[in-house]
């Protein structure tokens, strides 16, 4: 729209967390997709001499490639055949079960395990559409 995001000293920025978990999707959704837009607009940042390179990486990066670490973590245990690996898949799957219960009975969510899971999971799935946002570009993320 060609308007700029100028840093003020004393300006105070409020996110509103939702209580509903499609909104509170979206604006993960949002969020993500803007650290995409962030890595095309500034890729200075990726340089040794950013001097939050560390924290640009551990706090904006990591998140972006978790689902695809994830997605490796699951792949390399199932095809592994010894024990410990073969129980690192299942309790993953098992993970994954619980948040599936987290999202279609939303009762369940009083169990804390099942609210973790379900919360751990759609942030994740929320990285993937924002990588599908960067990747096609898609603009109409911010309605």
């Amino acid at each position: 729209m060609g308007k700029r995001v100028v840093f003020q000293e004393p300006a105070i920025a409020h996110d509103r967390l939702f209580s509903e978990k499609k909104k509170e999707f979206a604006r993960k959704v949002r969020t993500l997709t803007g650290n995409y837009q962030l890595l095309r607009l500034a890729p200075w940042r990726l340089t040794p001499a950013y001097p939050l390179l560390f924290r640009f990486i551990s706090h904006k990066l990591l998140r972006l490639v978790s689902p695809l670490l994830l997605i490796v973590v699951l792949v390399a245990s199932a095809m592994c055949k010894a024990a410990f690996y073969r129980t690192v898949f299942w309790l993953q799957i098992f993970f994954c079960v619980l948040a599936v219960f987290g999202t279609l009975s939303p009762f369940t969510k009083k169990f804390k395990l099942v609210a973790i899971a379900d919360t751990f999971v759609m942030l994740n799935v929320a990285a993937a559409l924002a990588f599908y946002n960067s990747i096609a570009r898609r603009s109409g993320v911010w309605s």
